[in-house]
């Protein structure tokens, strides 16, 4: 029995939500009340962690959660430098969240779900995506002004304006269906496994399959945040040219940067300070 099968039988329910319609408008309400699951989580986490800070000792959960910080804000400032540090709380609040509704994927609730992984519903994964590319244009129309972000669809020719449109309009296309397929295929492979196996067998191969699932739910959650900060990367990043201070990692720039050096060339020889003798 192959999918076509299956699904021709009514087994696998494909874009197949409870709604309620509003003013003209379709709301899936599994997909509603499933975000609102993984959101409270979210938040009730990060009050936890806040009322167990301390000073003193860490707690774990504390320790976890500055760790994650702390390697966020490494990675962060590696790509794209001490401005990056307020792309930190997205990011990392992008990962939570993304991470536990994946999980919910992997909690019985019934069948049909009454709590499904809201991120295998291709309107919830369109929205994070749309919602990390509009902040992404945003920081980089602030920090290039409109003139220089018009300007960088340039670069580096006049002749790629076509593909660097194009580029553009692919990433929250791609960023929204790589994290709803592989979500919503880890549902198809639970249905498929349940079906095609015998209902005293099912349960071994079904609980292989889902640990591997939470393994593949932490990999997507983190890379829909990583390339949400790659973006802002690309965004931030100027459009050639050594940062303002010169290169701090090149050994020969002079210390204090381009202005000292100009200096230092106009400054006459009789005035340029040389060892004391002795």
């Amino acid at each position: 029995m192959n999918t076509q099968t299956l699904a021709a039988a009514g087994r696998i329910d494909i874009g197949v939500h409870d709604t309620i319609t509003l003013g003209g408008a379709t709301f899936n309400t599994d997909t509603i009340a499933a975000s609102l699951v993984a959101g409270i989580v979210v938040i009730g986490l990060g009050l936890y962690v806040r009322l167990r800070t301390t000073s003193g000792v860490p707690h774990r959960a504390q320790l976890l959660f500055e760790t994650l910080v702390s390697a966020t804000e490494r990675q962060v400032e590696r790509t794209i430098g001490p401005t990056g540090r307020r792309i930190v709380p997205l990011a990392i609040t992008l990962f939570v969240f993304i991470l536990i509704a994946n999980w919910l994927e992997l909690i019985p609730s019934g069948s049909p779900k009454a709590l499904p992984s809201p991120t295998g519903d291709i309107n919830l994964t369109v929205a994070l995506a749309g919602f990390v590319i509009l902040l992404v244009h945003g920081a980089s129309l602030r920090a290039r002004g409109v003139r220089g972000y018009l300007h960088h669809y340039l670069r580096p020719s006049p002749w790629l304006l076509p593909i660097n449109l194009i580029e553009e309009i692919a990433k929250p296309i791609t960023l929204a269906l790589r994290l709803f397929g592989n979500v919503f295929a880890g549902t198809v492979m639970a249905t498929l496994i349940l079906e095609l196996f015998p209902p005293h067998l099912a349960p071994l191969p079904l609980l292989a399959w889902k640990l591997f699932a939470m393994f593949v739910a932490v990999v997507q959650a983190f890379l829909f945040a990583l390339l949400s900060v790659l973006y802002f990367e690309t965004a931030l990043k100027p459009d050639g040219g050594p940062p303002p201070g010169g290169d701090p990692d090149d050994d020969r720039a002079p210390a204090g940067g381009p202005a000292v050096a100009r200096a230092r060339d106009e400054m006459p020889a009789h005035t340029v300070p040389t060892p004391t003798e002795r």
